[in-house]
């Protein structure tokens, strides 16, 4: 069945819906209204769960899932779908109030969620003597600057270097980045 002849269907599924739905009305409109409403035939699926749909909704998502079905039973042209059955008069809705709020409809009882993340991709890891050599420059740096109200240069530099070194071994892999593998308290 071609996307024109499935369209065609659906559309006179829906026109069969809506022509069933406008002759329920007419009939509702021609009948006195019973003191109380008859009992709603029990409906299997989502439309079961759907209590406050309206019927006219009902009516169309019946109609596209009978087209939907004549769709996957092989492509045979489904014939018109028979008309639904009078559902019983709902009572009138009720006034709004005088207020001047609007009133809102419920949201669905089930939202859906987002999708998951995706995982962060490894970072590329920087070698440990990158990191060891860096921290000694730095450290280098620092005490020189720090000697120069001692005048002690060759002592810093030596400071400098066993800082760096120390700290570079120790804070080389800290914080962790995604990827990282880290251990969380003996496991």
């Amino acid at each position: 069945m071609s996307d024109s002849d499935d369209k065609k269907a659906r559309l006179a599924a829906i026109r069969a819906a809506n022509a069933a739905k406008a002759a329920a009305q007419a009939a509702e409109v021609a009948a006195p209204e019973p003191e109380a409403p008859a009992a709603v035939p029990a409906v299997a699926g989502p439309a079961a769960a759907g209590a406050n749909m309206s019927d006219d909704k009902a009516a169309r998502l019946a109609a596209i899932r009978a087209a939907n079905a004549a769709k996957a039973s092989g492509g045979a042209p489904a014939a018109a779908p028979a008309p639904a059955p009078a559902a019983p008069p709902r009572a009138a809705p009720s006034p709004a109030p005088a207020t001047g709020t609007t009133t809102t409809l419920a949201q669905p009882a089930t939202t859906p969620k987002p999708a998951a993340r995706p995982a962060a991709p490894a970072r590329k890891p920087i070698a440990r003597g990158i990191k060891v050599l860096a921290s000694v420059i730095f450290m280098v740096i620092t005490s020189v600057l720090l000697a120069t109200t001692t005048h002690e240069y060759i002592l810093a530099v030596v400071f400098g270097v066993l800082f760096g070194v120390v700290f570079g071994l120790m804070f080389g892999s800290w914080p962790p980045g995604p990827g990282d593998e880290v251990t969380s308290g003996g496991e």
